[in-house]
């Protein structure tokens, strides 16, 4: 049986929600398992042990793509990790989510440790922005020739295709790098119908279900993404029976996780911004917003630098041991 196991935290109306990756696996007739480690909306934060859920997913089939978003514990990473790495499975993809386009750290410096030394091993694919690939790569970019060393760099470390988000630096364009190759991709228009209820990175999971390479899945993801088709009818016969998920129970409401900048003082650590218009900005949500993607917006420019330069100075420590 072909099974999609999709995680990831849920923050209402921002493109982390939840909501947008379900209603993408359903256009194309998928009905996967979902692991949700923490849900964040207007009354506050939620947590849950998905640790049932994984091991119920991997004891009742081999799940042909795993598709991963934010996840803003390093405990919860750490139990993805150790799953991928204990279970069999296919292709694993994931938008690690460390920083906004804006420049916003959206992770603990626990968590950002937990991702480059526990996921990132794990993953095939990673989808990420340009400040993403500043951090991974710990190469300054400043235009498109940068980018690729970037790109190239950060396969050469974590052996994984890399998809780089447009941006101003690359005149919108996203880059796919894999194999030696750099390829350039024109950025997603999506004027004509705003992508509320898509997912690039769930749509290229439903893609690799079908045996497609990872360069198709994109290619026909991203076409699914700009709302310029439907997927295949033939496609919606996959997964007509899915195991019942057991109900995970809830750990506790808690607020949302701290920023970098909380801890800092303790311990140093085949597309994005506007001019692509594939990822938008999170839409004004009801009930006055939590989520420190919100709050980003607003944060000092001088605050945002200084924790995203906590990072690099953080990973090319990691990097040097």
């Amino acid at each position: 049986m072909s099974q999609i196991l999709a995680i990831s935290d849920s923050i209402e109306n921002t493109r982390y929600d939840v909501s947008r990756k379900v209603a993408t696996f359903k256009a194309y007739g998928l009905d996967p398992v979902l692991a949700v480690p923490e849900i964040i909306n207007g009354d506050g934060s939620q947590k849950t042990d998905i640790g049932g859920i994984l091991d119920y997913c991997f004891e009742e089939c081999t799940p042909s793509c795993i598709a991963i978003s934010i996840i803003r514990d390093a405990a919860a990473v750490k139990l993805v990790a150790d799953k991928l790495a204990t279970n069999e499975h296919n292709a694993v993809i994931a938008e690690i989510s460390l920083i906004s386009r804006s420049g916003e750290v959206l992770v603990s410096a626990d968590t950002y440790e937990a991702v480059i030394s526990c996921l990132m091993p794990q993953v095939q694919f990673i989808s990420i922005n340009t400040f993403e690939a500043e951090l991974l790569s710990q190469i300054t970019c400043s235009n498109s020739a940068d980018l690729e060393k970037a790109a190239e760099a950060i396969f050469a470390q974590y052996s994984c295709i890399v998809y780089i988000n447009g941006s101003e630096k690359s005149s919108g364009r996203d880059l796919l790098y894999f194999g030696g190759n750099s390829r350039w991709l024109p950025a997603i228009d999506v004027s004509g119908r705003p992508p509320k209820d898509r997912s690039l990175l769930a749509s290229i999971a439903c893609e690799l279900t079908f045996d497609k390479t990872i360069i198709d899945a994109v290619d026909s993801a991203r076409k699914f993404y700009a709302g310029e088709f439907n997927p295949a009818p033939e496609a919606k016969a996959v997964n007509d029976v899915k195991p019942e998920q057991p109900s995970a129970p809830v750990q506790s409401l808690v607020s949302p996780a701290k920023s970098i900048r909380d801890i800092a003082p303790k311990k140093i650590i085949g597309a994005e911004p506007a001019v692509t218009s594939v990822i938008e900005e999170p839409a004004p949500g009801p009930k006055g917003m939590v989520s420190e993607l919100k709050e980003s917006e607003s944060k000092p420019a001088g605050e945002s630098l200084s924790e995203l330069q906590a990072l690099k100075a953080r990973m090319k420590k990691i990097s040097e041991m």
